[in-house]
């Protein structure tokens, strides 16, 4: 995720403007969030997110799905993360993935450089860090995120491991909106990924709910492709 620019002009108001930023951020907060699962406009699965603070300072995240009822697909990711400088750096985590035809196990720890070391299928990759800082796991980049959009940051760049492979996406804020889910009706943040192609990514964040992911839309040529929305949030 990309950081706003700031001119050196404001050089005096920079020093005052950061000490006050470090003296009152906060990163999101423990919670439970269930989601449901859209393909076009059928309901075919379920998930939920998971944030608990561990009592060494650390932090724990999950996320699960199904879809089909376990039948089609499922996963279950666990990560587990401490924060320096307000960023998250992943201590170590794992991925059960379950489809039709078989299973796949994948886990990754720390280099203790920013990287990750991941093993999957009896093989092991090194992703290190780079220019864009620490190279995360998939459900700790969802928390980064959310404590990117909550600090005010505009537009967001990030690459993250999801299996074997190293993911670079990048999101910008679109807009607001107020949004009915399943869960209630939030005044949001919408935010679009930045991608070619003939596929939108839209995800809308509740400010209200500590920039909570209520709503997330993939769009193909126009028409809804697949969707998750917000069934049920509360804090930890």
């Amino acid at each position: 995720m990309l950081k706003p620019v700031v001119t050196i002009a404001a050089l005096l108001t920079i020093g005052i403007a950061n000490t006050a930023q470090a003296q009152s951020w906060q990163p999101v907060k423990p919670f439970k969030a269930d989601y449901k699962a859209y393909f076009k406009n059928a309901a075919i699965g379920h998930g939920s997110r998971t944030l608990e603070a561990k009592s060494n300072g650390n932090y724990e995240a999950t996320s699960t799905a199904k879809v089909l009822g376990g039948v089609g697909m499922s996963y279950d990711d666990t990560s587990y993360f401490r924060y320096k400088d307000h960023k998250i750096v992943t201590e170590k985590f794992s991925r059960y993935k379950r489809v039709f035809l078989g299973s796949t196990t994948i886990t990754g720890k720390a280099d203790g450089k920013g990287g990750l070391i991941v093993k999957s299928d009896n093989k092991t990759k090194h992703f290190p860090a780079g220019s864009w800082g620490n190279t995360l796991d998939s459900t700790a980049f969802q928390i980064q995120f959310q404590n990117d959009v909550k600090s005010g940051q505009t537009s967001f760049h990030y690459h993250y491991v999801e299996g074997d492979k190293i993911k670079d996406y990048k999101f910008k804020i679109d807009g607001t909106e107020t949004l009915k889910v399943p869960a209630g009706t939030f005044k949001t943040i919408r935010l679009k990924r930045i991608q070619n192609g003939d596929r939108q990514t839209y995800m809308w964040l509740a400010p209200k709910l500590d920039y909570q992911l209520i709503k997330l839309q993939v769009l193909r040529k126009g028409k809804q492709w697949s969707a998750m929305e917000l069934t049920d949030f509360k804090f930890q």
